[in-house]
């Protein structure tokens, strides 16, 4: 409802759609009074300087080490960002960082008495090392504007440039065309500038969660038109990448998406179900095609048939990994250690298998901590989040962290650049909009100082046409 109450503006409180939660401000005067964009600039700036590392840090082994030593200015600007954010009092810091922060300390310190191979366990000590501090980076930033709008949005922008580096160079297609005539193509050909195909796949995929992310924040024919035609791209680097579990997780990520986001409209109202129906047919329609007429299809077929050899080599890497695990149970084998004392001398290859390996149970409770924190903080968004704006992005939120939690099952996510700075961005994401809640509600949700409309911006990257922000106070963006 708009108007004044008591001479005070007012606010409209009403709860039943996305577009209908608007809360605008007007001026004594009756002119509507401009939101303040700033943090949607700063908030770009962010997002393109993460895109900027991400992308140093993936393609550096193919580019040189030119590329790869940019990414260091690309992480000062980002700490710069950080640090005058920190210096006006905005910053906040989710605690799951310090629980983060004693697993990289318990793993460091089991791997100077555990590791097998002093090389193997620096090279990953420091990775590790720079993984905690870009994903506290992200982490406070996100936090601080309560959207994880600039991580994604810059896990989307490498997953965009790797699938165009691919098409326009000609690699993608060279490699469908050799690998349909039986010759297996791997390397930059089918990965672009990614380490291994499995990364562009899983990269595409968090991008094509970034998009149905911004799905219900953006209600134009027109944006959300671009945003279908901008997800093509990306489903075509999951084919061409024929990572069996980027495809999988596809469905995967559709069926969660509308659980946590549509469930109760798909049941309530005729369009949304005509909706979801049309993308499950849309889905059906290119499984069929990959499975029809790429290399994909043939490594799900043999994986399904027992004859594969990646499928076998990773049933046996889960084998070693639970007989090493019995082996040194408390304590592990030390940061790069299973690769070193495994038969084959390879990694894990599972996320799961892999921490546990290398600092043992007690890391792994540790690393575990943070997904049921997050899990927890996000449900509790979803179900008690003040409007509907906040609710489908802590929905979504879960959709991205579940095909996150069900990928790593098959993939390393902890050394993983563009997959910390995701995880940062939800973690971020959750702690800022739980506290928010949180202190709203501690104030009193009812107290008529809410009625005296009194307005914030909104998070970044959402409009100011799709989010309630009741509470009294200074703008925390």
């Amino acid at each position: 409802m708009l108007g004044k109450r008591g001479g005070r503006p007012g606010v409209n409180l009403h709860r039943g759609d996305v577009a209908a939660s608007v809360p605008v401000f007007r001026a004594p005067g009756g002119r509507l009074r401009s939101v303040d964009r700033s943090h949607l600039v700063e908030g770009s700036i962010f997002c393109l300087l993460l895109s900027g590392f991400l992308f140093c840090t993936t393609a550096g082994e193919r580019l040189g080490a030119v590329v790869l030593y940019s990414g260091y200015g690309f992480a000062l600007g980002l700490a710069g960002l950080v640090m005058a954010r920190y210096g006006r009092g905005r910053l906040l810091w989710p605690p799951e960082l310090l629980l983060f922060g004693m697993f990289a300390a318990w793993a460091l310190l089991t791997g100077v008495f555990m590791a097998p191979e002093l090389g193997a366990f620096l090279q990953m000590a420091e990775r590790l090392v720079e993984i905690v501090l870009l994903a506290s980076v992200v982490a406070c930033y996100c936090a601080s504007v309560r959207s994880p709008l600039p991580a994604l949005g810059a896990v989307w922008i490498l997953a965009l440039t790797l699938v165009a580096n691919g098409l326009l160079s000609g690699d993608f297609g060279l490699a469908s065309e050799l690998n349909q005539h039986g010759t297996r193509v791997t390397g930059h050909r089918a990965a672009s500038f990614a380490a291994n195909a499995n990364s562009l796949g899983m990269v595409c995929m968090w991008g094509l969660g970034t998009l149905a992310l911004l799905w219900g924040t953006r209600r134009g024919r027109t944006i959300r038109i671009a945003l279908l035609l901008l997800a093509l791209p990306l489903l075509e680097g999951v084919v061409y990448s024929a990572s069996r579990k980027a495809v999988v997780l596809v469905f995967v990520f559709a069926a969660a998406f509308l659980w946590f986001c549509y469930r109760r409209l798909v049941m309530r109202r005729f369009a949304v179900f005509a909706g979801a129906l049309l993308l499950l047919v849309a889905l059906v329609g290119f499984g069929q095609y990959v499975f029809q007429h790429t290399l994909v299809a043939q490594r799900l077929s043999q994986a399904a048939g027992g004859g594969e050899e990646s499928a076998e080599m990773r049933l046996f890497l889960v084998q070693e990994g639970l007989r090493v695990l019995a082996e040194n149970p408390v304590a592990g084998v030390g940061l790069g250690g299973f690769a070193v004392v495994n038969e084959i001398g390879l990694y894990s290859h599972s996320e799961y298998i892999e921490v546990a390996t290398s600092t043992g149970l007690v890391g792994l409770a540790m690393y575990l901590g943070l997904y049921v924190s997050l899990w927890r903080r996000l449900s509790r968004i979803r179900k008690v989040g003040l409007d509907t704006s906040t609710g489908y992005l802590a929905g979504a939120c879960q959709a991205l962290f579940v095909i996150f939690m069900v990928g790593n099952l098959q993939m390393v996510a902890y050394s993983s650049f563009p997959a910390m700075a995701m995880f940062g961005g939800l973690l971020g994401f959750a702690y800022g909009t739980d506290r928010h809640g949180r202190w709203t509600t501690v104030k009193g949700l009812q107290n008529q100082r809410m009625r005296r409309g009194l307005h914030l911006a909104p998070p970044f990257g959402q409009s100011d046409r799709s989010v309630i922000q009741p509470h009294p106070g200074p703008s925390p963006v």
